[in-house]
């Protein structure tokens, strides 16, 4: 696979000169290490009565965060497929579309470049402004991933927001049927192990199943229009949250393999889960009301709001 240059700083200033470029892009671009893949005048098709957003997706390599940012926008614009070896991302890279912005970010589990990785999922939260972020993972033999968690932790260990999406992705069927079962053992454990491994003030009952497409399989910088509920869960349900780049914090990359190990123990235990969930009673039944006003009280509005009830029935009450 070709490795995509950054452009030189001449590049830009001629760019910059030729009006093909605003100046202010210029010196995003020069300065702040990212990759402009796109710039347009009109916003996505959808987008109407859309507030100015920041989208950023956070995933590791194979999640498939790249596929959804393109199919968000119906264009090809982040390069999307099969990488053998680390991911096909290793910047970060924006793509301003009308009044948004879209960013796709490196995942943490390549160690060469996870430092590199670190300094761009950093400098993408520090764009300033209103962000909606998902965190897109995928599952192993149906199991959480303990590099999934521990990205995401570290992520928001460095974040200010408690407002975030948790996208699974690439679902075969038997998966994504088990886990629509509300009462089933492969949703309570999905759930334990996501809501038992974050940070206490930093839990969202905001989970979006995705099942795999066999289109999207082998095909590289594809863009297939997302399926209605996907599109609406980040579009619509999912919450943002303003976040100023004084209130960023460089993510610790030093930190990920002891903490991957740790998550591995925990994931391993699920007496230590289900102990780390009873310590957040509170929290959870306060994002359980949450859920109920923002669904109308409507149990088949979503995963998120028939999981989260059942947790607090199977492991709290």
């Amino acid at each position: 696979m070709a490795v995509k240059q950054r452009r030189p700083r001449w590049v830009w200033i001629l760019l910059a000169g030729l009006g093909l470029v605003s100046f202010d892009v210029f010196l995003a671009s020069a300065t702040c290490g990212f990759a402009l893949v796109r710039q347009e005048v009109q916003d996505p098709p959808g987008f109407d009565g859309v507030r100015p957003t920041n989208f950023l997706m956070i995933g590791n390599p194979g999640t498939g965060k790249s596929t959804v940012l393109n199919g968000l926008i119906q264009k090809p614009y982040f390069k999307s497929g099969m990488s053998f070896g680390g991911g096909m991302t290793y910047e970060f890279d924006r793509a301003e579309i009308g009044k948004h912005t879209f960013l796709d970010t490196p995942g943490l589990s390549d160690p060469t470049r996870r430092k590199q990785a670190a300094e761009a999922i950093t400098e993408a939260l520090k764009q300033n402004g209103y962000y909606k972020i998902f965190f897109v993972i995928t599952l192993q033999n149906g199991r959480v991933r303990s590099e999934d968690v521990t990205t995401m932790k570290l992520v928001l260990d460095a974040s200010p927001s408690n407002k975030y999406g948790v996208i699974i992705n690439q679902l075969n069927s038997r998966e994504y049927e088990a886990l629509h079962d509300p009462e089933g053992e492969a949703r309570k454990s999905v759930l334990t192990a996501l809501l038992g491994t974050m940070p206490v003030d930093k839990l969202s009952p905001y989970i979006h199943l995705v099942q795999h497409d066999d289109d999207l399989a082998g095909v590289d910088n594809m863009a297939k229009p997302l399926p209605d509920d996907l599109r609406d869960f980040i579009l619509k349900t999912c919450p943002g949250i303003d976040i100023a780049e004084v209130e960023v914090a460089d993510i610790k990359a030093s930190e990920y393999e002891a903490l991957t190990s740790q998550m591995e123990e925990m994931l391993a235990d699920s007496e230590k889960l289900k102990d780390a969930l009873r310590s957040r009673e509170a929290e959870l039944k306060d994002l359980t009301e949450e859920l109920k006003a923002a669904n109308g009280n409507d149990p088949d509005q979503g995963f998120a709001f028939l999981s989260m009830a059942a947790l607090l029935t199977l492991l709290l009450l």
